[in-house]
């Protein structure tokens, strides 16, 4: 790719500038400055207003993610997280059972008091810690500097090397950060040119003792002016605490030259397809081209297209998004429409409005944005028989009430089709049998609520950061019988808690807990389906990088929240109008690999790492719900001997259960699976698959983990 620009290249290739000592570029291809005002107060309030900012380059929500990565480092820390990884800090409670140390010089400050220089040495190589130096002053046993780069050979993708400079100031009766350097050095074949990560921040013009009122640390963390953008040559020569280093001086003139060459729009088209998955046509964006198409026994072959609205070429303030698509078997037009509008920019209100005809797979929520394409067709065990079409007109309100609280408002009406490869029948309480088709219409509420979390704003979306604290969403609605069509009356409510615990060398750990109850006599699509699976495709809990998920990925347009997904359960298995479900996955980083003599060197090359596995599903039904689910009082008797036919049924008798072990990070993107049904065993399976009752299982997950 880089051959168009071989003249500049060859142009600098005796510059000490962008030549380090292994013979290798330092070409800066995206660079990012800026300037900001920041606040703080005890014991965790934070502020950033950027005054001026300018880039070079792609700037993109990958740079932009990476650039908050390397950020946020604190010697302080226990755990020092660098790229989503935690390295133990060589200052952090119980450090000497990673660490040795050696006093190697001492200095004296024109107080008197000494500053001891201690080399930090790692007690096994294969773990996530650092060497280095790092420089203690004896008046109050503060960071005076720290200069550390990765351990050995720790159980880290992607990552060649990283180097850490601090240095702190005493500023009255503080020690306060002056400047902070983090630099990644990314892994490259040898002669290729490489890839460095580096930011580098100076804190300079303290005023302290000045407190503000904490309504001023209320909203967003990180808010850009108005004019950031509009800052000339002049300004930044002024303003710069240190200014340009050669190399980054050439990086500019650099990227102006690669583009105006016509290399630089397929790399801009190859970087939409990978964070978007979209493409730009004109002020558009089509796809995403992974759902273009995709295949089940109902639909067949199924061909889906995308309309979008682009925000750098749109009002901000306005959104519309949709798609349309054909299945050739059943010979139906689907089709999707939203519109939606911000009344208020920051924080948000925003309305919108949609309106769906299309096909889903009842108890998956969100099927046609998280369970079609490609992909998903591709690694179908057992084919989706049993799907049913949907008519679904919302209309929402998304409101950001204040830090750590989101709430979304909806009424929704919707209107379910079975098809006849899926009969379906109920008994209303008047008596009359509806047969096939039912409408209903619910008003309804979901809250996200965190605490003590951070968060930036990406075109008036919040996009949170994280906390030491778990997160909780409740879930609840409402259905009305006779208003809008609705054909039943009832009302729900469901509390989730999920978190990821972090615990340095050991790993991480996260959870999702979840109890809900639903009132009222309802048919069965209405109740609480537990999340089956027919794919060889694991669903774990959580994901490997959620803030980035959250930055590149497709948001979801409504707050519920499912985290919990059952790998040997079928769809439609069990259901309840009562239930808890939970699940965890702990990863534990290499940790048991790294204590087996004769392995960890193998494993520390190959990188693998386990990981396991655990979910509960326990609920009941109610006897009235069990009646009116019923279908042997109204299906035909040819039909009841038929796998079409559907026994509604709970996981009452004990909790269903289900354990994995795996390896992940094969090849750095592959996580291989073994789960085991504890108890149900040998569920009643498809017709085709009767002779292989599913109690234990092989599952493939794919994503980048670092």
């Amino acid at each position: 790719f880089l051959k168009p620009a071989k003249g500049f290249l060859l142009g600098h290739q005796n510059d000490s500038a962008v030549i380090d000592s292994n013979s290798r570029f330092k070409l800066g291809v995206y660079i990012h400055e800026s300037i900001s005002k920041i606040y703080f107060k005890q014991p965790n309030f934070k502020k950033e207003i950027i005054k001026a900012v300018q880039s070079s380059g792609f700037e993109t929500n990958e740079t932009n993610f990476i650039s908050g990565l390397l950020r946020n480092v604190d010697i302080y820390d226990n755990t020092i997280d660098i790229m989503e990884r935690d390295f133990v800090s060589p200052i952090a409670n119980g450090a000497l059972l990673s660490y040795r140390y050696l006093l190697f010089d001492t200095l004296y400050t024109e107080t008197g008091d000494s500053i001891f220089g201690i080399k930090v040495i790692p007690r096994n190589k294969y773990e996530r810690l650092f060497k280095g130096v790092i420089y203690i002053e004896s008046g109050n046993w503060a960071v005076k500097k720290v200069d550390l780069t990765m351990n050995e050979s720790p159980n880290v993708n992607f990552i060649e090397n990283i180097r850490i400079r601090q240095e702190f100031e005493k500023y009255e009766d503080f020690w306060l950060p002056k400047v902070q350097d983090v630099e990644v050095d990314f892994k490259n074949k040898e002669e290729k040119i490489g890839l460095i990560g580096r930011t580098v921040n100076f804190f300079d013009n303290y005023v302290l003792n000045q407190p503000y009122p904490d309504n001023h640390y209320t909203g967003e963390i990180l808010k850009v002016e108005e004019d950031a953008l509009n800052k000339d040559s002049t300004y930044w020569q002024i303003h710069r605490l240190s200014q340009l280093e050669q190399s980054d001086k050439l990086a500019y003139d650099f990227i102006k030259e690669i583009k105006a060459l016509p290399l630089w729009q397929i790399l801009s088209t190859i970087q939409e397809f990978v964070s978007t998955g979209k493409k730009r046509v004109w002020k558009l964006d089509i796809g995403p081209y992974l759902r273009t198409i995709s295949w089940n026994p109902i639909e067949g072959i199924r061909l889906q297209l995308g309309v979008y609205s682009n925000a750098n070429y749109f009002p901000k303030r306005w959104y519309f998004g949709t798609h349309l698509a054909y299945g050739f078997t059943d010979k139906k037009w689907k089709y999707d429409v939203e519109v939606r509008y911000k009344i208020r920019y920051s924080p948000r209100i925003e309305v919108g409005i949609s309106r769906t005809d299309e096909v889903e797979q009842t108890g998956f929520r969100n099927y046609e944005l998280d369970g079609t394409g490609f992909l998903n067709s591709a690694l179908m065990r057992v084919p989706l028989y049993k799907l049913n079409y949907y008519v679904d007109n919302t209309l929402r309100l998304r409101a950001d009430i204040f830090r750590g609280l989101s709430a979304n408002f909806f009424i929704r009406n919707k209107e379910l089709t079975f098809q006849p490869e899926f009969p379906f029948a109920f008994r209303l309480a008047d008596g009359t049998v509806k047969y096939n088709q039912y409408r209903y219409t619910e008003i309804g509420a979901s809250f996200r609520i965190s605490f003590r979390e951070n968060y930036t704003l990406q075109k008036g979306e919040r996009i949170y950061t994280g906390s030491k604290y778990p997160t909780f969403y409740v879930d609840m609605s409402w259905a009305v019988k006779n208003f809008l069509g609705s054909e039943i009356n009832y009302h729900s409510l469901a509390l989730t808690i999920t978190d990821k615990m972090k615990s340095g060398k050991l790993g991480w750990l996260n959870y999702t807990l979840t109890l809900g109850k639903i009132w009222g006599t309802i048919p069965f699509p209405s109740l609480y389906i537990f999340k089956g699976s027919q794919s060889y495709v694991m669903d774990p809990n959580g994901y490997y990088i959620e803030a980035l998920t959250s930055l590149v990925g497709s948001r979801n347009r409504s707050a519920l929240y499912d985290g919990v997904g059952f790998n040997l359960m079928y769809f439609y298995e069990f259901m309840a109008d009562q239930y808890v479900t939970f699940a965890t996955d702990y990863h534990a980083e290499g940790f048991l690999f790294n204590r087996i003599p004769g392995v960890r060197w193998i494993i520390s090359k190959l990188k693998w790492k386990e990981v396991f596995t655990y979910r509960l599903g326990y609920g009941t039904l109610t006897e009235a719900n069990i009646a009116m689910n019923d279908m042997r009082q109204f299906v035909p008797t040819d039909v009841l001997n038929h796998e079409k036919f559907l026994e509604v049924k709970a996981p009452d008798r004990q909790p269903y259960m289900e354990a994995g072990v795996g390896i992940e990070n094969i090849l750095k993107f592959i996580r291989f699976d073994l789960v085991w049904r504890l108890n149900y065993h040998n569920p009643v399976a498809p017709e085709r698959l009767r002779n292989f009752y599913y109690n234990f299982g092989f599952r493939v997950y794919v994503g980048i983990a670092l």
